[in-house]
C-alpha cells in the first residue's frame, strides 16, 4: 500500500497533541473537526496521501467563496494550542484497513506527538439504561495514559470509560470485548496503539444517523472542557463555535413550495 505525508516545511511536533477523526456512524468525528478548523486559528500544512483512501477532491468548505481545494486527508497546525489536526474526508477501502492502520501509526511515531486524540462514534441503540442518565460520551485510554489522563477525565470531568462486555449477552465482563459497533477502525486502531505504546485517547459518542450537527457540538463542547480551546461556560454551550460555510448546504436546498 502507498502511504506518504507531504508538508510545506519540516515541523517539530514533539510537544503537540494530534487530533484526528474516525469515519464512523453519523460522521461525528469529522463534523467536530470541521468545527475546530473553522473556529481555531489554523494553517494548512500538508496532506496525507494513501491508496487506502477513496479518492476525493472538492472546494474549500470553510469559505463562502472557496479559496482552494480539499483532498481526502489534510493536516492543519494550530500553533496557539499546539495542536495538529487531521481532517479525513473520505472513507478507507475495506481491504486496506490493516495496512492503513500500520502506516498511520508509523507516521504518528515518527513525529513523537505528546498524545493522540481520536474522535469517534458508535450506534446509540447499544446504550444501556444506565447510559441514558449520562452524557452520551465515553472514553478509552491506552495503558500509558490510564493513570494520568484517564484518571483526570474520570475524576475531574466526570467522563466514564467504555466497559468491556460479553459479546453474546452484552453484560459487563472484564474479560469481554470493547463493544463499539459503527465506529469504523476505532477498536482495531486502539488495540494496535496499545500494543505499540502509542499514547491514544478515544472519545466515543453514541449517536444515530441523521442530522448529526448537535452531536458534533456535544463532542466539541466535551473536548473543549478538557483542552480549554475556546472561552465559554455551561450556559453558552455551542455558541462559541464557528460553523463552516459548507454546512449551509449539508442537506441541500429547501423543497420548492409549488410542489405542495
Amino acid at each position: 500500500m502507498y502511504f506518504t505525508a507531504r508538508f510545506q516545511q519540516n515541523l517539530d511536533w514533539t510537544d503537540h497533541t494530534l487530533i484526528l477523526p474516525a469515519v464512523a456512524v453519523g460522521n461525528v468525528g469529522q463534523l467536530t473537526v470541521d468545527l475546530l478548523l473553522s473556529t481555531l486559528e489554523v494553517e494548512l500544512v500538508g496532506r496525507l496521501h494513501s491508496t487506502a483512501f477513496l479518492p476525493l477532491v472538492g472546494p474549500d468548505p470553510f469559505y463562502a467563496e472557496p479559496k482552494g481545494i480539499v483532498t481526502s486527508c489534510q493536516v492543519y497546525h494550530c500553533l496557539a494550542h499546539k495542536l495538529v489536526i487531521v481532517q479525513q474526508r473520505a472513507p478507507i477501502a475495506m481491504n486496506r484497513r490493516r495496512e492503513f492502520r500500520t502506516s498511520l501509526i508509523q507516521w504518528i511515531q515518527e513525529h513523537y506527538f505528546k498524545q493522540v486524540i481520536l474522535l469517534s462514534s458508535c450506534f446509540a441503540h447499544f446504550r444501556t439504561d444506565k447510559d441514558l442518565l449520562q452524557i452520551p460520551l465515553k472514553f478509552l485510554c491506552t495503558p500509558d495514559l490510564t493513570d494520568s489522563v484517564g484518571s483526570y477525565l474520570h475524576r475531574s470531568l466526570g467522563w466514564r470509560s467504555l466497559e468491556r462486555r460479553d459479546p453474546f449477552t452484552y453484560s459487563e465482563d472484564s474479560a469481554g470485548v470493547l463493544h463499539m459497533p459503527g465506529s469504523g477502525i476505532t477498536r482495531s486502531l486502539f488495540e494496535e496503539c496499545s500494543t505499540k505504546k502509542v499514547r491514544l485517547v478515544v472519545l466515543l459518542l453514541y449517536c444515530s444517523e441523521g442530522d448529526n450537527v448537535p452531536d458534533a457540538f456535544t463532542m466539541a463542547d466535551q473536548l473543549n472542557s478538557w483542552l480549554q480551546l475556546i472561552p465559554g461556560n455551561d450556559s453558552e454551550k455551542g455558541k462559541s463555535w464557528k460553523v463552516p460555510a459548507s454546512w449551509n448546504l449539508m442537506f441541500g436546498n429547501h423543497p420548492p413550495k409549488n410542489i405542495y
